[in-house]
């Protein structure tokens, strides 16, 4: 009796280092997913080392031994990084846009100037301008390109400034 006790109790002690071993693994999965659902929530811009860190970070986990418990945490965490994965692609699919609309508009602005119309040449510069200034989602290397076509444009403008 005293020996069927004992083992009871043994038992009851595995058990419960396994619900610990458990609770621990499930707690560190779920901090990781927290972090994932606070990047989803946050304005700024996501960026794919952000996926990256987060996956590498999630795959480096162990996993409760509760197979339910583990596939709950896994379709939440799976579901989130699908979400930011979308907003990644959106965020590239703006920046290509604004990337192509700049293009176009300091296109406009070289055509105006080839054609000597001062006053619209003006106009579209202060656009491109402003959008260059307020377009943090481009490069550093598409911004300078830009930015010397702008300065070249701007000495076109005080050109055509200093002939009227």
């Amino acid at each position: 009796m005293e020996q069927r006790f004992q083992q009871l109790v043994q038992d009851i002690h595995e058990q419960e280092r396994i619900l610990h071993r458990n609770h621990s693994r499930a707690e560190r999965l779920r901090e990781v997913l927290e972090h994932a659902e606070t990047l989803l929530q946050q304005p700024s811009e996501v960026h794919e080392t952000d996926l990256k860190n987060l996956r590498h970070r999630w795959d480096g986990l162990e996993r409760p031994e509760v197979h339910v418990f583990a596939s709950d945490l896994q379709v939440r965490f799976d579901g989130v990084l699908d979400k930011l994965r979308a907003r990644l692609q959106r965020q590239i699919q703006q920046r290509d846009q604004e990337w192509q609309e700049l293009q176009e508009l300091v296109g406009q602005l070289e055509t105006t100037l080839e054609n000597g119309e001062l006053q619209q040449a003006t106009t579209l510069h202060d656009q491109a301008r402003h959008r260059l200034k307020h377009n943090i989602g481009l490069s550093r290397a598409q911004m300078a390109t830009v930015d010397e076509r702008l300065q070249a444009c701007a000495s076109r403008i005080g050109e055509l400034r200093g002939w009227r």
